[in-house]
């Protein structure tokens, strides 16, 4: 059924449907207003952050020159230019915390339109949404067989699935049989280094370079083999991955499925669930070093123990949080410097107008979908935050009628005559995005 004659014959019902549309509007301007207000006040405070962290810099700056001052003439030269500093931040301190607390009456604010805009969005759904079984029936229908052609397809890959796993139980199996030669190598490296060093001969010393140079052959031969492994092993994930997503596809319509029967009112069957493929474990970690092994390796007499010297105090380990926005006119970042290890880094992805913020990435890998991104460092991180436009609306009615409506060309048409309409699929869109 086209949702235009939906939306006109529930028109005829309901009266009220132009004034709740009217309030709707009037809502949305207030909500974009207090969004373009919100980005004013986050725009500052980017500003005013990045203005504090130039004060840091120059604070460590001083704290170097202060360390390296010898007379006190010096030192209280630098000791006014840090208070100079400190009176700086303080007063960009006080700048950040007014917009803050603006942020946080804005919100208040926001929060309360939100409540009247979903009680809004629940009375227009009241006037226009109705139970369409025929429809719902239909699509069950499609559901069930595009799941039929699914299933023809379901033993051949739960086949093909054992034979990657057993393929990848092997390899682990040789990789980590490459490990443990190459911890020998290590052994043996260390050996023939400690003799080169306890003799004098140049006899010997040509005879523990020839080992030497064995060695480097064998463990060239590993690394060799290793690569393929690995390479075999990232082949068989990606191959794992496309038969997840086929059976990905097959519960996905089953939930369909069963969505549509609850809506219906009717009891679905018992429908026996797919296994999920089992895990590709990772491969056994790398040794510090790669080696081959070589048999009847020397072992030197041990040294003597040096007297033990006082340790001196570690100093603390220091890890840099880093990120890109990308695209770089998408937005910015807040939260990048040096920390210390096991500090709690808080990275914030601020979306330009016009943008909106997708997921953060490390390595292509994705790590958060919030903006702000709380984690511990422990070592150096560089992410890369994702932003993307938004949509034009009349983009977002077109890719909603497209996919769910009956008459999508009719609909879009009507949709361009029909202002109201327009808005009334406009809200049905950003309510089904926001579910």
């Amino acid at each position: 059924m086209s949702l235009y004659k939906k939306y006109i014959s529930e028109e005829d019902d309901s009266q009220g449907l132009a004034v709740v549309l009217e309030e709707k509007k009037e809502i949305e301007l207030k909500k974009q207003a207090f969004e373009e207000k919100e980005n004013e006040i986050k725009e500052i405070i980017r500003l005013i952050k990045e203005e504090e962290r130039s004060i840091e810099t120059r604070e460590r700056e001083l704290e170097q020159e202060e360390r390296k001052a010898e007379t006190h003439q010096e030192k209280r030269e630098i000791t006014q230019k840090v208070r100079e500093v400190e009176d700086k931040r303080r007063e960009v301190e006080e700048k950040r915390w007014e917009e803050e607390k603006k942020i946080q009456e804005l919100k208040k604010e926001e929060e309360e339109i939100e409540v009247s805009y979903q009680k809004i969005l629940n009375r227009e759904e009241e006037f226009i949404l109705g139970k369409e079984k025929k429809e719902k029936t239909t699509e069950k229908e499609k559901l069930e067989e595009r799941l039929k052609e699914i299933l023809k397809v379901k033993d051949v890959l739960r086949k093909e699935t054992e034979s990657l796993l057993d393929k990848k139980d092997a390899l682990i199996t040789k990789l980590r049989e490459i490990n443990k030669n190459l911890e020998l190598i290590v052994r043996d490296e260390e050996s023939i280094q400690s003799r080169e060093k306890l003799t004098e001969d140049l006899t010997e010393k040509r005879e523990s370079e020839r080992e030497r140079r064995e060695i480097e052959d064998r463990r060239r031969e590993l690394e060799e083999v290793k690569w393929e492994i690995e390479e075999d092993l990232e082949k068989l994930d990606s191959e794992k991955d496309e038969i997840k997503k086929i059976i990905k596809r097959e519960e996905d319509l089953r939930d369909k499925i069963q969505e549509i029967d609850a809506f219906l009112g009717i009891e679905s069957p018992d429908l026996e669930p797919e296994p999920e493929p089992e895990p590709f474990i990772s491969p056994v970690p790398k040794t510090p070093k790669e080696a081959p092994i070589r048999e009847n390796a020397v072992t030197p007499e041990p040294e003597p123990e040096p007297e033990p010297e006082p340790e001196p105090e570690p100093e603390p380990e220091i890890y840099r949080a880093s990120a890109t926005p990308v695209p770089p006119e998408g937005g910015a970042i807040e939260g990048e410097k040096s920390y210390e290890k096991g500090e709690e880094v808080k990275m914030i992805a601020i979306p330009n107008e016009g943008y909106e913020f997708i997921e953060w990435l490390e390595n292509d890998s994705p790590v958060s979908l919030k903006e702000n991104y709380i984690f511990t460092i422990n070592k150096d991180r560089k992410l890369i935050a994702r932003f993307t436009k938004k949509k034009a609306n009349n983009e977002i009615v077109e890719e909603f009628l497209r996919t769910n409506s009956s008459s999508p060309d009719l609909d879009l048409l009507k949709a361009k005559e029909n202002k109201d309409f327009f808005n009334f699929i406009l809200g049905m869109a950003k309510e089904a995005k926001t579910k």
